[in-house]
């Protein structure tokens, strides 16, 4: 794993626009099951895929839709 040179920061967000949109994006993240990765307990990762009950949901997509023009 590299953490070499790097740096994260923490900082309160206090404007409930702003958390809210935060939680919206949490959410989409950890509703991923497509492309996302899951540390297992013996330090290796599983690539999450869909229940046979599920549709799939990839994150990047969802992003991606919603980051394209609406058309009016």
């Amino acid at each position: 794993m590299r953490i070499a040179g790097r740096i994260e920061a923490v900082t309160p967000v206090e404007e409930p626009d702003l958390v809210n949109k935060l939680k919206e994006i949490l959410e989409i993240m950890l509703s991923d099951n497509r492309y996302a990765w899951e540390l297992q307990a013996d330090g290796t990762y599983s690539q999450r895929h869909p229940q046979a009950d599920e549709s799939e949901r990839s994150a990047q997509n969802i992003f991606m839709d919603m980051a394209r023009p609406t058309q009016s």
